[in-house]
């Protein structure tokens, strides 16, 4: 599967960051960018080639430490 960057939007300042290296899946989305702080209410938007952009509220994120470190990030998308 081919990693990508989204944008990540922190909840309450709109503080915008670069997630790196994710995977997207129907509600679970992987980093390895274990390096950037990712909290649940954080929105994570994914820019597609025609142009539309997914958002998607983050739920829950599972910091995984296990070979090779990453997020669990588990979302609702928004639209």
């Amino acid at each position: 599967m081919n990693r990508i960057d989204l944008k990540l939007i922190k909840n309450g300042t709109e503080e915008e960051f670069v997630l790196k290296s994710c995977i997207v899946e129907s509600i679970l989305i992987t980093s390895k960018d274990i390096n950037t702080l990712v909290e649940e209410g954080d929105f994570l938007h994914h820019s597609l080639p025609d142009g539309i952009v997914e958002k998607y509220l983050v739920d829950e994120v599972i910091s995984n430490t296990n070979e090779p470190p990453h997020y669990e990030i588990y979302v609702s998308k928004l639209n």
